[in-house]
């Protein structure tokens, strides 16, 4: 087996610079699956993730980064990545034979003794995978021995390592799972007695922040920490687990503009390792509505991931089309990884409906006519007209009398127009057999007459008799909570104290419902009231006293 090194002293000008990959390399993993060169760096030791050193895409530049270096004789030295959050996908870059493949090694080495003696280091790369942990690959090296009594000393050697293996390139470092790098040494003058002017015997390793020069003891291979991570477009309110909203409207409601941009950010190697979480939004033209950057602040840990929410609310006449949504999160060493999101769509044409009281429930009694008012809202871009076409799908039978006020078609000229429909329903004297609830279906046609969209239009309906009691309902100072309902006396507890200032007036609300379908008036009365007290009843839409 023949290994390629490079050895250089520390007394030299230079230090030789990690090998270039190859340009096919790079485009090897270019576009969907893309993966990037990471260098992890042998530094000082984490306690969390155990062994002598911690490999991280951190450069070890701050202060407690000093250089560390030990013996590799006798015990192996062992450095680890950080307990991975996710799985994590590697690969290495490819040598001149065919199906084999290599991690990079640089690291620093000093070996002494005599001047006939050989230390010979092992490199084992070990990986956690789902069947357990498997030796990926071992290499080793031989060094002739430094006479540590002849003048200068001796210094350290860097050199290149690389570690190969054949079948896949590429391999998965579990979730919960670490990488680790073992090294260990041995040396013809282990054991060997002299003099106290004898050299010393050892081989040793240097990792962590050198004294005097600008290379660190580091690997490099293919990966991407990033790749568990995503962004999610909802609507406001939205679980992330919820389903995804992905077809938009140039011109609808205003309540109904406001995009979620849910990000969830995973890295393998830890919240240390993001630099920066962006999301954007590019429209049809290649214009950017959306670019934001979130804060820190604005960035929560969730379930070993970062979780963050940009409301956007879009507004009227947006471009119709395909917009393009993509998450970029950059690392410590300058990765920018882009997630694409499946493309997002505002839509030419779009029509909405709602009832024109904004309630979901209509009231029918017997013998009595019911108008139900609908509001049409053309809500796709402007410039496009369209027709509208109103049908009752529910079957009433032949003795309800069944109108819409425009029976062919609804004409909106232009996107955000929207016209009043009315559907008026004659009922009969007896509704045992009446529906629960109506549904309407909605067609609209383009100025062309193909039929763009088709929905139903759902309304509960709900039964009452033409004369019935009203229903009164008390509430606290702030509307907030319900004292007391006629409809559910039992709900009243007379033993909760009910505050009133001394001297002034303490408001409450009453609300009054008319469950009748007739139109009524009411007289309020308190028959029993504590002597001294003052009641004063106020309309409070109004002001003016009752």
């Amino acid at each position: 087996m023949m290994l390629v090194f490079l050895l250089a002293s520390l007394a030299s000008l230079a230090a030789p610079p990690m090998v270039e990959l190859p340009q096919d390399e790079v485009t090897r993993y270019a576009g969907e699956d893309s993966l990037y060169l990471y260098t992890l760096y042998m530094a000082e030791r984490n306690s969390n993730a155990g062994g002598d050193g911690f490999l991280t895409t951190e450069a070890p530049d701050s202060a407690s980064d000093d250089q560390r270096n030990e013996s590799a004789l006798g015990d192996s030295l062992e450095f680890r990545t950080p307990v991975l959050l996710s799985d994590f996908r590697i690969a290495g870059r490819t040598t001149a034979n065919p199906g084999e493949y290599k991690i990079p090694l640089n690291v620093f080495l000093r070996a002494t003794g005599g001047q006939q003696d050989v230390a010979t280091y092992t490199f084992t790369l070990k990986v956690d995978t789902a069947g357990g942990e498997i030796t990926k690959a071992t290499e080793q090296k031989e060094m002739n021995a430094c006479d540590s009594i002849l003048p200068g000393g001796c210094g350290w050697n860097q050199v290149v390592i690389n570690l190969k293996w054949t079948g896949a390139q590429e391999f998965t470092v579990i979730a919960d799972g670490q990488l680790k790098l073992f090294i260990s040494a041995e040396s013809s003058c282990e054991g060997s007695s002299g003099g106290p002017f004898s050299p010393s015997c050892d081989a040793e390793v240097a990792w962590g922040k050198p004294d005097d020069i600008t290379d660190y003891s580091s690997m490099e291979f293919w990966a991407n920490a990033l790749a568990g991570s995503s962004v999610r477009l909802q609507q406001p309110g939205a679980l992330w687990t919820d389903p995804e909203v992905v077809d938009w409207y140039p011109n609808s409601m205003p309540d109904d503009r406001e995009m979620n941009f849910t990000v969830d950010v995973r890295d393998s190697l830890g919240r240390f390792d993001i630099q920066s979480v962006s999301v954007q939004l590019q429209d049809p033209s290649g214009t950017y509505v959306v670019d934001h950057s979130f804060s820190d602040n604005e960035l929560v840990e969730d379930n070993n991931g970062l979780r963050g929410v940009y409301q956007w609310v879009h507004p009227a006449n947006v471009e119709h089309g395909e917009y393009e949504l993509t998450l970029e999160v950059i690392d410590i060493q300058g990765h920018s990884v882009l997630i694409e999101h499946t493309p997002v769509y505002f839509h030419r044409y779009g029509i909405s409906i709602r009832h024109a009281l904004d309630r979901t429930v209509e009231y029918i009694a017997p013998g009595q006519t019911t108008p139900i008012k609908m509001s049409l809202r053309h809500i796709g871009s402007v410039g496009e007209a369209l027709d509208v076409e109103l049908d009752l799908l529910t079957n009433l039978g032949s003795n309800w009398v069944v109108e819409f006020d425009h029976p062919d078609s609804y004409y909106l000229a232009d996107g955000g127009d929207e016209v009043l429909a009315i559907l008026t329903l004659g009922a009969p004297t007896e509704l045992s057999n009446a529906p629960s609830r109506l549904e309407i279906a909605v067609r609209a046609h383009n100025a062309s007459g193909a039929e763009v969209q088709y929905l139903v239009f759902t309304l509960d309906l709900e039964k009452l008799d033409v004369y019935a009691p009203p229903m009164a309902s008390l509430w606290d100072s702030k509307h907030e909570h319900q004292i007391s309902n006629s409809s559910r006396p039992e709900s009243f507890d007379p033993n909760i104290p009910r505050f009133v200032d001394q001297g002034q007036f303490t408001p409450f609300y009453l609300e009054l419902f008319n469950t009748g379908f007739d139109i009524d008036s009411f007289r309020l009365d308190v028959p029993m009231k504590p002597r001294g007290t003052v009641f004063y009843f106020v309309d409070n839409d109004t002001n003016p006293p009752v």
